[in-house]
């Protein structure tokens, strides 16, 4: 039982690792993706546009990760739960099931995804707020 615990915490780390990459790379890259942004506010993109184009940026990038991630997941769980020992001895009582359950797995895959992407677009929306013709003058500082 202690390997399906540490099974599910490595997930939740796995989680939490996706969200933190997300948002060190928009903060690393905050002052260059507002230069550019601002660079094609001054030739004439809306900001509408922009705004979509910072949102589709970001979801791309947790798609990615979202797809890689379930399949390593599934792949994992199809690997481990036949040969994972959860119990000393054999149970007439419990019925021990060896495979995932995809209904699981799919509203899990779905949370997860649904999270990502709330987190996604409200880094996209700051990114998008930065977006002045004023930072093109600054020289990207």
């Amino acid at each position: 039982m202690l390997a399906l615990l540490l099974f599910l915490v490595c997930a939740l780390v796995a989680v939490l690792v996706a969200a933190g990459a997300l948002l060190v790379t928009a903060f690393v890259g905050a002052g260059q993706r507002a230069t550019d942004a601002g660079a094609l506010r001054a030739v004439g993109v809306r900001d509408r546009t922009l705004r979509a184009a910072l949102l589709v940026e970001h979801l791309g990038g947790v798609g990615v990760g979202l797809v890689v991630g379930a399949v390593a997941a599934a792949v994992a769980s199809w690997a481990l739960l036949p040969v994972l020992p959860l119990f000393d001895l054999p149970s007439e009582v419990l019925s021990v099931r060896d495979t995932p359950d995809p209904v699981s797995f799919a509203w899990t895959l779905a949370a997860v995804a649904a999270g990502l992407a709330l987190l996604a677009a409200g880094v996209a929306r700051v990114q998008g707020r930065g977006n002045r013709v004023e930072r093109v003058r600054e020289g990207g500082r």
